[in-house]
């Protein structure tokens, strides 16, 4: 059926006819609008795995080259020491490296935080509310403390 048989279809059924035809479009639309989306999702999620799977690999390979640079340190090392002292060496230095980094993030860890900043704001304010709601206002004070607000505001 033609586009202008179906008009003329619809114009003898009346507006009832034309509100569900109208209806189904609509609900056709939207469900082809769903699948397009979900779609688009599966794709995105897709690219999203793979990529996810390249920096794991990149990552191992990674482990693997600084492998082999600590292998290669430790030869190094063995034209002028022993075998057994040059990988001691290597050895020693990495867990220096390793005791250094795990002190500074206990320090990291240690550190208190709070809401210190938020906490004296919440009281500045406070205490701002407290004071204007005891004197009645003239114009221009109002104008002051919506410009305060705002200022305050602007800050955060």
């Amino acid at each position: 059926m033609s586009a202008a048989q179906e008009g003329e279809q619809v114009a003898q059924e009346g507006v009832g006819a034309a509100a569900k035809a109208v209806s189904e479009s609509v609900s056709g639309l939207v469900r082809a609008e769903i699948d397009l989306a979900k779609a688009e999702l599966a794709a995105g999620a897709k690219a999203k795995a793979s990529g996810i799977a390249m920096l794991v690999v990149t990552a191992v390979l990674a482990w693997l080259g600084v492998q082999g640079l600590l292998i290669a340190a430790g030869f190094a090392l063995a034209l002028v020491v022993p075998g057994w002292a040059a990988a001691l060496i290597v050895a020693g230095v990495l867990l220096l490296l390793g005791a250094i980094i795990a002190l500074v993030g206990l320090r990291q860890l240690r550190k208190p935080f709070g809401l210190d900043t938020t906490k004296a704001q919440a009281s500045e304010d406070q205490a701002w509310v407290k004071e204007r709601l005891g004197a009645p206002q003239t114009t221009e004070q109002i104008r002051e403390d919506v410009a305060w607000t705002k200022q305050r505001l602007a800050k955060r």
